[in-house]
């Protein structure tokens, strides 16, 4: 688990870690209750660099350079960024509104494939969000069932909302 930290514990001087809800190999997602009481999922990552290095340096500015070009765009399937930055330790995070949802790969694993009506809506949804990241620049790169989020039930006026936008790219046009 990146940035070795547990349940119960306070991050960053801020943030009440409440529930692990992800866990991979460079980062972990957390919901956390702020010092002011808010909800946010905390993204704590662990990045490939040993902290203090010129690496760990050049990877943390990376990674706030993507999100400050994420947090540029506005469309509310994307999720919105509360806060990104280093703890004075060095560990890079990024605090979010937390979702009440399920993940796309979650609906797919419990019902199989979808009906072509919700496929299509959800479909609709995710390239209406993405055709407003490429025009202000950004291309998202990891779109995936993991990343899309359902806020109600598949056939309802389900919302989607997708995660990482942070992880964009500026599109770059080569001639």
């Amino acid at each position: 688990m990146p940035a070795m930290v547990a349940a119960g514990e306070v991050f960053g001087g801020r943030f009440h870690l409440d529930a692990l809800l992800s866990d991979g190999i460079e980062s972990s997602v957390w919901a956390s209750t702020t010092s002011t009481g808010t909800r946010v999922a905390l993204k704590i990552f662990e990045l490939p660099e040993p902290r203090g290095s010129a690496g760990a340096a050049a990877a943390t500015a990376a990674l706030v350079a993507a999100y400050k070009r994420a947090a540029r765009v506005r469309h509310p399937a994307f999720v919105t960024v509360e806060e990104a930055g280093q703890t004075d330790e060095g560990v890079f995070f990024i605090a979010t509104e937390l979702l009440d949802g399920l993940t796309l790969r979650a609906v797919l694993d419990r019902q199989g494939a979808l009906p072509v009506p919700w496929a299509l809506a959800i479909t609709s949804q995710l390239l209406e969000a993405l055709t407003v990241a490429h025009a202000q620049g950004l291309v998202h790169g990891n779109v995936k069932p993991t990343s899309v989020i359902l806020t109600a039930p598949p056939g309802t006026d389900s919302a989607v909302r997708i995660l990482n936008l942070g992880l964009s790219r500026p599109i770059s046009v080569e001639t």
